[in-house]
């Protein structure tokens, strides 16, 4: 109403917009002619009060491709209003999440809400990969866990994809420790995390690393020095993709250095010290580039 007062958006057949009708994105509509609001409505005052309130650098809408046309009339009204901010707003878009025998819809019926989805997770991770622990770990343990590592397998299920293609969901291939998944990612941090434990290593040892001398080392350790070119990169770029396949590599080469190079009976304790190191480096690494995807590791699983 502050808009049309100001003369900066119209009136027409009853509703209050502005005609983007240059720009081939048709009129924006902010009142209807019964007097109520709309999305658009929200959106250009909250693009605002964002900035304001605050003090943000950029503003990404992470929304499916179909919102495209209504953030296009957004952030041009937001252009044309002088706000400005307004290029720094963008909108990220994603394709559809399917299931393998396609799209979810109330016809075919096999529309799943996402709280059924994770319950079902978590009861095939406790079942398939937990049970073992019963007798061992506490209860709560076990079912904050399966939480955990639903999530990894969400998250990681879709953010290891391009946001430009469609993602297909997949339980059991999510769920995999053996695959490109999250569960998998985790299991190598856990899996770290036991074997330093293990050896009682402290990180506060002197480490020799010219010890490390083997190609399985090395590899791993070059691995290591790209987290952070490959963290900045993908957050430049907005592209979750580069990082979840950084991990991924990053846990097969661990796990070839430790089938080639072994640790408890290293030729010597300072060679012994040197992989127990490179091996904690790695499980922070990989700790930290998860954390980075809104994924949490668990120290064992």
């Amino acid at each position: 109403k502050k808009l049309h007062d100001e003369k900066v958006l119209v009136e027409s057949e009853g509703a209050i917009g502005m005609d983007l009708a240059n720009d081939n994105l048709g009129f924006c509509l902010a009142i209807k002619s019964d007097g109520t609001g709309l999305y658009a409505t929200k959106d250009i005052l909250l693009a605002q009060q964002k900035f304001e309130d605050f003090d943000i650098d950029k503003s990404i809408y992470i929304v499916d491709k179909r919102q495209s046309y209504h953030f296009k009339q957004v952030f041009k009204v937001l252009e044309k209003v002088g706000f400005k901010n307004a290029h720094q707003c963008s909108h990220l878009e994603y394709d559809f999440v399917e299931m393998p025998d396609g799209a979810m819809s109330s016809r075919k019926g096999n529309i799943i809400s996402l709280v059924d989805l994770i319950a079902q997770m978590e009861t095939t991770i406790t079942q398939n990969y937990l049970a073992k622990y019963s007798g061992s770990w506490p209860k709560e343990e076990i079912k904050n866990t399966a939480r955990i590592v639903a999530n990894a397998a969400i998250k990681y299920g879709m953010i290891r994809m391009d946001n430009n293609r469609k993602i297909v969901f997949q339980m059991d291939e999510w769920l995999k420790l053996d695959g490109e998944t999250g569960p998998y990612l985790q299991y190598v941090c856990a899996r770290i995390n036991s074997l330093c434990s293990k050896l009682n290593f402290n990180k506060n040892d002197n480490v020799n690393w010219e010890l490390l001398e083997k190609e399985q080392e090395q590899l791993l350790a070059v691995k290591l020095t790209q987290f952070n070119d490959i963290a900045l990169d993908a957050c430049l770029q907005h592209k979750t993709p580069l990082l979840c396949s950084y991990l991924y590599d990053l846990g097969k080469s661990f796990n070839s250095f430790y089938a080639e190079c072994p640790i408890a009976n290293a030729q010597s304790d300072a060679l012994k010290i040197a992989r127990l190191a490179l091996s904690y480096s790695c499980g922070q690494i990989m700790k930290n580039g998860l954390s980075l995807l809104g994924i949490e590791a668990p120290s064992r699983m």
